[in-house]
């Protein structure tokens, strides 16, 4: 059975078993816009999550494009902060492949996007997680856990004690 693969605005979507779920945007993408962390093509392991990845990837191609127009930035800003690098004796965190347990979640804090990694701290019914995105759109997510534990658990990430 062939899985259902969304149709997006501004993508051409596809599954294949190498790749799993995958968008690959359709117009020139503006100067700088690689740089400030806009992506070509976004993977992810699940129609739900691709779409996700898409939306926020569309988002980041708009807000640069809009920006770049009125000056507003250069190639050189960054739009977050940057996870300080690892220190001697950090925390590895478990990553996992994302399961669609809700509809919509929302982004707490996010890290720069104009590194190889970005993170997201995201936020569902009372319960956070550490979302992981790599360069090339696959993206990862930490155990869920209470509140007050995610929130160390990013400070943690952000200061390099744990990755």
């Amino acid at each position: 059975m062939t899985p259902h693969v969304p149709r997006l605005l501004g993508y051409e979507t596809w599954y294949d078993d190498t790749h799993g779920y995958v968008a690959d945007w359709q117009e020139d993408l503006p100067e700088g816009a690689l740089a400030a962390g806009c992506l070509r093509q976004v993977r992810a392991t699940d129609g739900i999550t691709l779409r996700q990845a898409a939306i926020r990837n569309r988002i980041r191609i708009e807000d640069w494009t809009s920006a770049a127009r009125t000056g507003e930035i250069s190639p050189q800003d960054c739009h977050g902060s940057h996870p300080a690098p690892l220190r001697e004796g950090y925390t590895e965190i478990t990553w996992s492949e994302p399961v669609p347990r809700c509809s919509s979640i929302r982004v707490r804090a996010h890290t720069c996007g104009c590194v190889q990694t970005s993170y997201e701290l995201c936020s569902v019914a009372g319960l956070m997680h550490v979302r992981r995105t790599l360069h090339g759109g696959q993206v990862g997510e930490s155990p869920w856990l209470p509140a007050a534990e995610a929130a160390r658990l990013w400070e943690r990430l952000l200061d390099g004690r744990a990755r």
